[in-house]
């Protein structure tokens, strides 16, 4: 058996003459025997649910007193594990009580031999899980983009699938199935996988890519290669969502955006560049245009949202129909991106009809020869 178990004593119990409990037989075991079994398997719940409350209430209590966190990461680690497993030692000392046929006791070996793997799976798990909680998570808070909180679970699921895969190989390997063949089964299958889902994972390693390389983070105002234009809602392990001007879901491939030429709008700094083009009629005079820049400036001076920084305004063009006036500003952040316009362009409008400023619209003169 798996366990070693105390064999001599469990033979000297079974063997006590008990009248009608040793003298009746069913399936070459007394019914002593099946009582003791019973009595062992109640007794290793009973121990598995005192050493469970001991550790939940007693020693957690203890430990939260101590100056480090391991302790109790430890605790919380072991509780369910350590349950299982003196639940499977009282298995085996149940079943060492019994007369078992060899065929039976070596299928029952075999099951307690994955009893037992599955629990140290279910401990590593356990362990990683608390690593990522306790140590990783909070790490990742603390950057300032949060793909890599969006990693995380990514990250915590791979680990564990990889966890269980190899779990499930040592296990298959205990029934003495070869494990060569069984590996280069599976990597013949992982090529042909490959190249049937090779799209699917062109876009995963895409995805990773933009959680390394981190070009922008949840909530960035991007352009993607000059199509694509808006505010990153979501980053997934193949696709990631883009919110557009128009209030649309773009979904991009991940595949296209590690590919890509990005601009974010929001990197290095959260301060944002407007720009906007004004024209005047060609009937303005050339105070009135020195007149309408300084009106721009002040409107500008006092949108919302916008920051200190002197705002630029030039008169640039001489266009077809227009004199065109090209002005510069920047706003603290995203939010502002929509009131900032509205309170400047109000501001413009009005003080611009007060100084009796016109702005252009398309026109064509035609002069007619005599």
């Amino acid at each position: 058996m798996i366990l070693n178990s105390a064999t001599g004593f469990a033979s000297n119990v079974t063997n006590l003459d008990l009248g009608f409990l040793t003298d009746t037989v069913y399936l070459g075991n007394t019914l002593w025997q099946y009582l003791l079994f019973a009595i062992v398997i109640v007794v290793s719940f009973v121990i598995g649910k005192t050493v469970y409350f001991i550790l939940k209430h007693q020693l957690t209590t203890l430990t939260a007193k101590t100056n480090t966190n391991f302790d109790d990461l430890l605790i919380r680690v072991l509780q369910g594990p350590l349950v299982l497993a003196i639940v499977i030692i009282g298995l085996q000392f149940g079943l060492d009580i019994l007369t078992i046929p060899i065929d039976i006791s070596s299928f029952l070996d075999n099951v307690l031999s994955i009893l037992v793997s599955l629990t140290i799976i279910w401990f590593i798990i356990r362990l990683v899980d608390v690593f990522i909680e306790e140590y990783m998570k909070p790490y990742a808070e603390k950057t300032d983009t949060k793909l890599d909180e969006e990693l995380i679970p990514v990250v915590k699921k791979v680990i564990n699938a990889l966890i269980l895969i190899f779990g499930a190989i040592t296990i298959i390997s205990n029934f003495g199935y070869d494990l060569t063949a069984l590996i280069a089964g599976l990597g013949i299958g992982g090529i042909a996988l490959a190249f049937a889902a090779q799209e699917t994972l062109s876009n995963m390693f895409g995805g990773v890519v933009i959680f390394t390389d981190r070009p922008f983070a949840i909530g960035d105002r991007v352009k993607i290669d000059d199509k694509i234009y808006g505010d990153v809602l979501d980053v997934g392990m193949r696709s990631s969502k883009i919110k557009n001007l128009d209030d649309n879901i773009v979904v991009v491939p991940n595949s296209v955006i590690s590919k890509a030429i990005i601009e974010n709008y929001v990197r290095p700094t959260k301060r944002i560049r407007q720009t906007f083009k004004i024209g005047l009629t060609y009937r303005t005079k050339p105070a009135k245009v020195k007149e309408a820049i300084e009106i721009i400036k002040k409107a500008i001076r006092v949108g919302d949202g916008v920051t200190k920084d002197e705002p630029d305004v030039q008169f640039t063009e001489f266009a077809d129909s227009s004199l065109n006036l090209y002005c510069v500003y920047w706003i603290k952040s995203l939010d502002y991106w929509g009131s900032s316009k509205n309170s400047i362009n109000m501001k413009i409008l009005e003080d611009f009809e007060k100084a009796g400023i016109e702005m252009a619209y398309p026109t064509q003169t035609v002069h007619l020869a005599k």
